[in-house]
């Protein structure tokens, strides 16, 4: 259901967007110009909160599919879909630990978890500093391997840490829907794991979807 209403609600997204970027670009005056482009804007804007509803439902339905994989290679095609979004200019520095040649994972629910962190990294990072992705095992159990994402942001107060985890509540500015993190949850929890977020104002963010690779 939420995939069909996603889909007709981007279809007239989609037409509206034509019909402004037309305007925008035609020789109409900077009187009508200016209020298009901001209009395109604020479609687009609207486009990623479809999206990130849909990610949401994608989450938290359909069984688990564990295959035996190499993390490098989920890492791969998890860096292909996050170039292919467009509009980013943060660098990923990729740590893979080298002990780590097979994990028994869904390879498409970590993916989606993991574009989810990305994107929260590249918003909240300083311009031209890089993100880190970094995958080595955990202490937090036997089996438990850590997908980690470090940006290098102006951090998070301890207010809005405590809150970061709720559905529907956003730090950004324009607001996201807020259900970002809670598709990490369901990624993590759905293979046994967790989600952990360490923060603080001016120091960053380092976000951990930690699963039981069992």
């Amino acid at each position: 259901m939420t995939a069909g209403i996603s889909h007709d609600i981007r279809n007239q997204l989609a037409g509206m967007r034509v019909m402004l970027s037309l305007l925008e670009g035609s020789g109409a005056e900077a009187t009508l110009r200016e209020p298009a482009k901001r209009a395109i804007a604020s479609l687009d804007h609207l486009a990623k909160l479809v999206n990130e509803a849909q990610e949401f439902a994608k989450a938290d339905s359909g069984a688990l599919q564990r295959l035996r994989v190499d993390p490098a290679e989920v890492l791969a095609d998890t860096l292909v879909l996050w170039r292919a979004e467009g509009g980013i200019v943060s660098e990923v520095q990729v740590e893979l630990a080298p002990e780590l040649q097979w994990l028994t994972v869904d390879p498409l629910r970590v993916t989606q978890g993991l574009l989810v962190l990305l994107r929260n990294a590249a918003r909240a990072n300083i311009a031209n500093a890089p993100i880190t992705l970094r995958v080595a095992r955990s202490d937090k159990g036997p089996g438990a391997v850590a997908f980690t994402v470090v940006d290098q942001g102006q951090g998070m107060d301890e207010t809005t840490l405590a809150r970061a985890t709720e559905p529907l509540f956003s730090g950004f500015e324009p607001p996201s829907l807020g259900l970002g993190l809670e598709v990490a949850r369901l990624v993590a929890a759905s293979h046994g794991g967790r989600l952990e977020l360490r923060s603080a104002a001016g120091a960053g963010t380092t976000a951990a979807i930690i699963l039981n690779d069992a």
